[in-house]
């Protein structure tokens, strides 16, 4: 895995986009953006309340994923806006 770019959300949210093609050929590169937001609620015995995660969000390609980023960086979107996206597992997570 690699990664291009890295950066904080304006609540401080790591977040960046990362490219597994190399290890996962199924994956394009640079599709997947990931966050490690606060958990706001526990869910069964992998995500606690107050503890941050590995929040994954694939997208169709690399144009697709950068404008997510963008526009989670600045605010104007909320990973509740990308609740497709993510694992149904950490959809009560955020």
């Amino acid at each position: 895995m690699k990664w291009e770019k890295e950066t904080l959300m304006k609540d401080g949210t790591m977040i960046r986009i990362e490219d597994w093609s190399e290890d996962y050929p199924f994956c394009k590169p640079f599709d997947t953006v990931v966050a490690y937001p606060i958990c706001k609620r526990t869910v069964g015995n992998f995500v606690e309340e107050g503890k941050s995660f590995r929040l994954e969000l694939v997208f169709r390609n690399k144009e697709e994923s950068e404008k997510a980023y963008k526009n989670l960086i600045k605010g104007d979107k909320t990973f509740a806006d990308y609740i497709e996206k993510i694992e149904p597992k950490y959809r009560k997570c955020i």
